[in-house]
């Protein structure tokens, strides 16, 4: 058999194993502690929430590829093995199987295709901590941890350490199963970066609501032209340590979505600002209860004035404020704080505060980043000469 054709056998058996990670998911490698419950003991389990850090041990030496233009895509796999670092490229139904000769050249692979807009896809064998900690059902258990593999998009290199949270079955103080795993994204603050002007600058007014009227107001603007933005979110501090959040957690479960480095999202119609508050405090944490945004476009002065005092008629805080604004380009790449991130050059809005020279522009910016991929843009700023907001 040519050495080719082998490449090409050992790659289909991991693809067979791949496909079946894509239906169902099942934990290796559980630590056993000696001397547990015997088969006759009754069985104590446990379905709830888990969340642990996650180490990325290794990748399996190959990847998975689909969409994105079909000559460009094929013109990476063939660039790749002509540089040495992929072994053999096939067609496997709707997937093009991409072998490489190292697990450890998976990120960077996934890179080139990604950049073509393709979904990339790779299989892992993830690490968790020592201990798991699994709520639910009024219990809150710490397990030992585990190992397993699964189909992972790899953004993240090999060896990295990862927040995770998942549904946890746990039957005897071991996992049995794990559904729902999701790997949180960091929050990376005031980011700045160089980025290229995409529209002429535009005065706008918008509209300002208070966190506490976010969901009357949008009742009142059901019937109006305006789109409206609102916040179910609360800031806080983004160095808010892992006890103050589970407590956090915990005395917030009736209205608490989730919990990210930085943001709390909250249910759409939690608008209680008072107990919010008094949560915050009890862990302490002070948080910021951003406003939601009405966007005013294609409206006459007339038909904006009249939004804004129905607002405030009906008791709703809101502030009309005029602004300039404009639109950028991010860079391919953002490098800060000894890290890389690839954008998808997306654009993003900002308020001018400067003038600009050139085309370009410096911005400030708040974005959440999966591994080295930048996931979402939650703000961005203008800041003069490329220095950091004060």
């Amino acid at each position: 058999m040519k050495k080719e054709d082998w490449y090409k056998l050992i790659v289909l058996v991991i693809v067979a194993v791949f496909v079946f990670q894509m239906i169902s998911f099942s934990v290796l490698n559980q630590n056993k502690p000696a001397g547990g419950p015997s088969a006759s003991s009754p069985k104590i389990s446990v379905n709830g929430q888990g969340e642990a850090n996650v180490t990325i041990v290794r990748y399996e030496p190959y990847v998975m590829v689909k969409g994105g233009e079909e000559g460009q895509v094929k013109n990476i796999s063939k660039k790749l093995i002509d540089e040495g670092k992929a072994t053999h490229a096939f067609q496997q139904d709707e997937w093009l199987v991409v072998g490489l000769k190292s697990g450890k050249d998976v990120p960077s692979a996934a890179q080139e295709f990604e950049k073509v807009n393709a979904s990339v896809f790779a299989s892992a064998a993830l690490s968790t901590s020592s201990k798991i900690k699994v709520s639910g059902d009024g219990i809150t258990t710490m397990i030992d941890g585990t190992s397993f593999t699964m189909r992972i998009s790899p953004y993240f290199e090999e060896g990295e350490v990862v927040e995770a949270i998942f549904s946890a079955s746990v039957v005897n103080g071991q996992i049995v199963q794990i559904e729902n795993f999701l790997f949180l994204p960091v929050q990376v603050k005031g980011a700045v970066v160089k980025a290229q002007l995409t529209a002429e600058p535009k005065t706008e007014k918008i509209i300002e609501i208070g966190w506490k009227d976010r969901i009357a107001a949008k009742e009142k603007l059901a019937s109006s032209k305006a789109t409206y933005k609102p916040h179910s979110y609360i800031e806080i501090p983004q160095n808010a340590s892992e006890q103050q959040l589970s407590t956090l957690r915990s005395k917030g479960a009736s209205y608490i979505t989730g919990i990210q480095p930085g943001i709390i999202s909250v249910r759409n119609d939690f608008v209680d600002y008072e107990r919010a508050n008094a949560d915050l405090g009890s862990v302490g944490l002070n948080g910021s209860f951003p406003p939601s945004i009405v966007l005013l476009e294609n409206m006459t002065p007339e038909d904006i004035s009249k939004v804004a005092e129905e607002l405030q008629k009906a008791g709703i805080k809101a502030e009309l404020i005029e602004k300039k604004t404009a639109m950028a380009a991010l860079p391919k790449e953002i490098e800060w704080g000894g890290k890389k991130f690839r954008t998808s050059e997306e654009e993003v809005s900002f308020e001018q505060m400067h003038e600009t020279e050139g085309g370009s522009v410096f911005l400030s910016i708040d974005f959440l980043a999966q591994g080295s991929r930048l996931s979402k843009v939650l703000s961005a700023q203008q800041v003069a000469s490329g220095k950091k907001p004060s």
